[in-house]
């Protein structure tokens, strides 16, 4: 019987570890960045006015929430109204531009959200966004939230995403591959017993 090799089989163990643990990894991370749009939107129900609290200037995106929790009230809609209008302002009421946005959706944690406008805030400060409807009417109030915009993240949870996957990956290649030549070393070195010969047999 071949003698089991304690270096070889705990290689393909840890080869087998470390990619179950890098495809986990590569899942929450990706799950995490989702997360982290929507629990960290700020949200306000619309029409009306919401006070925008930024730590960090740079570009932000406004979502238009079809499906939104605030206090305890869901809020769901189809789109927003074709009459609605949306403008920031600075605390001393100094419009701050919008551009459309270039897209992006989420759907986690009982919140969907589609991108409908980008802002760059100059800097970190408090700022008011304001929704009104200057045509039409609206059914009920919807919900906007404001929050780093999704490309950035995306590309975060890629690069991120790719790298675990490539150095996880590259370990447990070559833990498994360590662990079989050693095996293999080792089945060479302590070929399996042959019975020994019946006597009065020719030697």
């Amino acid at each position: 019987m071949t003698s089991k090799n304690p270096l070889g089989c705990g290689l393909l163990t840890l080869s087998a570890i470390v990619g179950v643990a890098t495809i986990a990894g590569f899942f929450f991370l990706i799950m995490g960045m989702v997360t982290d749009i929507t629990s960290g939107g700020q949200r306000f129900v619309v029409p009306g006015s919401g006070l925008v609290k930024i730590e960090k200037a740079g570009k932000y995106s406004i979502f238009h929430e079809t499906r939104s929790v605030i206090d305890g009230v869901v809020y769901t809609a189809s789109e927003l109204p074709s009459g609605m209008s949306i403008s920031v302002y600075d605390t001393s009421g100094t419009p701050i531009p919008t551009t459309s946005s270039s897209g992006g959706t989420y759907t986690s944690g009982g919140y969907e959200g589609a991108a409908v406008l980008d802002v760059i805030f100059p800097e970190a400060s408090d700022y008011t966004v304001t929704a009104t409807v200057t045509s039409g009417t609206m059914s009920s109030p919807t919900v906007l939230s404001v929050s780093e915009g999704l490309m950035p993240k995306i590309m975060m949870a890629v690069f991120g995403g790719v790298s675990l996957m490539f150095i996880g990956l590259s370990v447990s290649t070559l833990a498994g591959i360590a662990g079989i030549v050693i095996l293999l070393l080792g089945m060479r070195r302590n070929p399996a017993n042959t019975p020994p010969n019946a006597p009065g047999t020719a030697r």
